[in-house]
Order: structure tokens, then C-alpha cells, then sequence
């Protein structure tokens, strides 16, 4: 009996054993609307790194490996040929020859093809594109610093990926790249910022999402870029939360973009803070702060919301000002809009844009001002239960040509508060608004 129980324990101890090898998780990233993880997920691919030893520039690695020394490559770096292994480079570093905009060809770290590898503490400096992948998914790519390259991260058709406070700044064209049909990745916690930095005549990004849609893009950092810090182009379904955009031509651009939202995200001191040419979008709960021109800039724009954001000490705090674009059925509501030269600017006609339950609060110029510079054409804007609070005068203003612009719901109470209305021609029956349109509210709330 105690061989046999002998033999039962040394049989279970070897089951437990092969289980532990080959129970290892594979980690789907996060979609674009759920919540970010606060930590990494457990990385794909084999429990730990393999054995430490030398590898060399444009070598192929098939099974996981330890960097034991920096690698100075005359052109390509290293190409992951397998799929569920680990690179890990262990804080070492990978140099490129450093050829600038002459050469783009160079990679340093090469994943085409491949699912489930980790690449984590990797310098890479100086390729084309430092960390490549190309119609790869599941792959994790951890702590690493990229720089100086023309491209920083560059995913092309590669979607299901993780990446995870990485690094990428000094690069040229783009920082962090989501390119043609990359979707559903999560990029949390990463830097990409002084892009172009190089060339005076490039313009770059920090975080650039191409004609690809479904990512996540949650707590980053993007700052000292020469054009944006963020920029999604040509792509839907996107969401942006908690990142910080600082001192870029524009912190956040939406150009041709769609059923994209930007929740709780910084955008300060930059020329603009976002900039909006682009449709069914949602622009919630940020704070928008300090920028040069405007906080929110939009230029053919329809059917999106822009709603409980704080919009501070811009020189136009919302801006629908390209007059002969459809700038049409926008809902701007619930914000609060202080301190600029301008709250909101409506410059066009057959605009139609609902404005509600904002506050407007010692703006310089005017808490709402909407022209347009001819035609008989009405702007039908609607504007109910704001409060209007500034000097005498400068609460609203409609310019000439400006017609048909509701300023109440038709009932009492509906109307907005404004702060200088006992100074008002219209006191106490209605409000008239200042400036030579026609804007009467007729349900002022006192």
C-alpha cells in the first residue's frame, strides 16, 4: 500500500507540473468601450522569457529570448519568427543606422504575421520604424522607449494588440500609429511626444489612428508635437479617455471621423485644443484649457455632442466658424464656457445647432456671438436655460443678416438667465438680444 500511494502522489505531482507549464492565459486587450485595466493583463505566450544569450542584427528569433547586450545594426534589427514567444530585451538597446527620412525601410523590431508575443524593455532608436507590426494580433508590447526613428509604433492590419507604458517620443512622422484597418487595441498609459522634431519641414503626431476603428486609447500622454497630439482620421468607433494633450498645434483633430468618443480627456495649451471635422461624435465631461485659438474648433460638422466639458481661457471657447460649411444639428449643452474671449461663435447659416444648460461666465467679448457676412438665408439656431453672466452688454450678440434664432422653448421659464437684463431695453416682458439681428428671448428666467 505505501509504494502504491507513493506512486498515486509522484503521478499527481506530475499532473499539477504539465499544468502549470501549459495553463497560460492569453489576454484579449480591452474593447473600445470598456473599462482600461489598471494593470497589465498577463502577457500571451510562455510563463518567462527563455535563456538569456547574444542575438544579432537581422536574425530571426524563433523562441524566446533575453538581450545580454545593446545591438548596433547597420540596417534591420530583429524579426520575430514565431508566434507565442517573448522578446525581452531586458533594458538593453537597439540601434538603428540612423539614415532619417532618406530611408524608411529599416525596422528594429519586425512582427508580421505573428500572434501572442511579448516585446517589453526594449530601447529601440534610430530604424524607419522602430517596433513593426503587420496583420499581427494578440501581441503585448510592454515598457519599451522608442525614439528618433521616422515611424515610433507602427501597426498596419493589425488588430487585438496591447500596448502598455511604452515610450515613443523623437520620432519624426508619428509616435504611436494605428494604420488601414487596425482595430480593437488598447494603447494605455503610453508618451509620444516632440514628433518632428528632426526635420522642421515634417509634420507630426503623437498618436495617429488611420482608417482604422474600434480602439482603445485611455491615460496617454502627448505633448511638444508640431501638429497633433492626437488624430484620428478617417476612422469610427474609437474611444479616447483620460489622455493629456499639451502644447501641440491641435490636442485632439477628428478629421473625417465618425461615432468616435472623447471622454474625460485634457487638452491645454496647444493652438487648438480639439478641432472637429467630422460627424455623430461625442465630446463629453473634458476639460479644455489655455489654448491659443480655440478650445473646441468645428468645420462641417453634424449631429455631435458637445456636452459637460469645461472650456476655459481659450480665445474662442467653441467655434463653428466656417461660414459656407454645414455646420448642422450639433447639440452643445451643459458646459461650461469661461473666461474666453468668446464663449460659443456661430458664424453661418442653416445652422440649426441646439444650445442648452450651458453656463457662460465673464467671457471678455461675449458669451454667445453669431454672425454671418450676407444672405438672406436664417441660422435657426435654438438656444434655451443657459445662464449668461458678464459685464453689461456682452452677454449675447447677433450680427447683421443673423435671423430666426430661437432664444426660448415657447413657455415660461425656458428661456436663459441673463445677468444684465434689468439693464435690458426688453425689461421686464423679454430680452433683447444685443447687436442688429432679430433675436428676442421671450421667456427670460429671472
Amino acid at each position: 500500500m505505501g509504494v502504491f500511494m507513493k506512486n498515486c502522489f509522484a503521478l499527481v505531482l506530475a499532473l499539477v507540473y504539465l499544468i502549470v507549464l501549459s495553463g497560460v492565459a492569453l489576454a484579449l486587450p480591452y474593447g473600445p468601450t470598456d473599462p482600461a485595466p489598471a494593470d497589465p493583463p498577463k502577457p500571451p505566450g510562455p510563463a518567462g522569457p527563455g535563456p538569456a544569450g547574444p542575438a544579432a542584427c537581422g536574425e530571426i528569433i524563433t523562441e524566446s529570448t533575453v538581450l545580454t547586450e545593446d545591438l548596433h545594426c547597420p540596417y534591420h534589427g530583429l524579426h520575430i519568427g514565431a508566434d507565442e514567444i517573448m522578446l525581452d530585451c531586458d533594458g538593453y538597446a537597439i540601434y538603428g543606422p540612423s539614415l532619417g527620412l532618406s530611408d524608411v525601410g529599416p525596422i528594429g523590431i519586425n512582427l508580421t504575421g505573428r500572434n501572442s508575443v511579448v516585446v517589453q524593455n526594449c530601447k529601440v532608436e534610430g530604424f524607419g520604424t522602430n517596433i513593426y507590426l503587420y496583420n499581427s494580433t494578440m501581441n503585448m508590447l510592454l515598457q519599451n522607449e522608442v525614439s528618433r526613428g521616422v515611424f515610433g509604433i507602427y501597426l498596419d492590419g493589425s488588430s487585438y494588440n496591447t500596448l502598455f507604458n511604452n515610450t515613443a517620443n523623437y520620432n519624426n512622422f508619428t509616435g504611436v500609429e494605428l494604420y488601414s484597418g487596425s482595430e480593437y487595441n488598447t494603447v494605455k498609459y503610453c508618451e509620444a511626444s516632440h514628433t518632428s522634431t528632426v526635420d522642421v519641414w515634417v509634420a507630426g503626431s503623437g498618436f495617429e489612428v488611420s482608417n482604422s476603428n474600434y480602439n482603445y486609447l485611455g491615460d496617454n500622454n502627448a505633448s511638444y508635437n508640431r501638429m497633433d497630439c492626437f488624430n484620428l482620421k478617417s476612422s469610427g468607433h474609437n474611444y479616447l479617455e483620460n489622455n493629456l494633450a499639451y502644447n501641440c498645434t491641435t490636442g485632439f483633430e477628428l478629421r473625417l471621423a465618425l461615432h468616435n468618443t472623447l471622454l474625460g480627456n485634457n487638452a491645454t495649451h496647444n493652438v487648438n485644443g480639439m478641432s472637429l471635422v467630422a460627424a455623430y461624435n461625442k465630446v463629453e465631461n473634458n476639460e479644455i484649457e489655455w489654448n491659443d485659438e480655440h478650445g473646441i474648433k468645428m468645420k462641417v460638422t453634424d449631429n455631435n455632442v458637445i456636452a459637460n466639458n469645461t472650456i476655459l481661457g481659450n480665445q474662442i471657447g467653441i467655434g463653428i466658424s466656417e461660414e459656407f460649411a454645414t455646420n448642422n444639428h450639433n447639440a452643445i449643452g451643459q458646459n461650461t464656457l469661461m473666461q474666453n474671449a468668446y464663449g460659443l461663435l456661430l458664424k453661418g447659416e442653416w445652422m440649426q445647432n441646439e444650445v442648452f444648460e450651458n453656463t457662460f461666465v465673464d467671457n471678455t467679448e461675449y458669451g454667445a456671438y453669431l454672425v454671418k457676412s450676407s444672405g438672406l438665408e436664417p441660422t435657426l439656431n435654438s438656444f434655451w436655460m443657459n445662464v449668461f453672466i458678464a459685464q453689461p452688454m456682452h452677454t449675447a450678440y447677433e450680427g447683421e443678416n443673423v435671423t430666426m434664432n430661437r432664444w426660448d422653448l415657447g413657455y415660461n421659464y425656458s428661456g436663459n438667465y441673463w445677468s444684465d437684463f434689468e439693464l435690458n431695453p426688453g425689461y421686464p416682458n423679454h430680452y433683447e438680444i444685443h447687436g442688429p439681428g432679430d433675436g428676442i428671448d421671450n421667456y427670460p428666467v429671472s
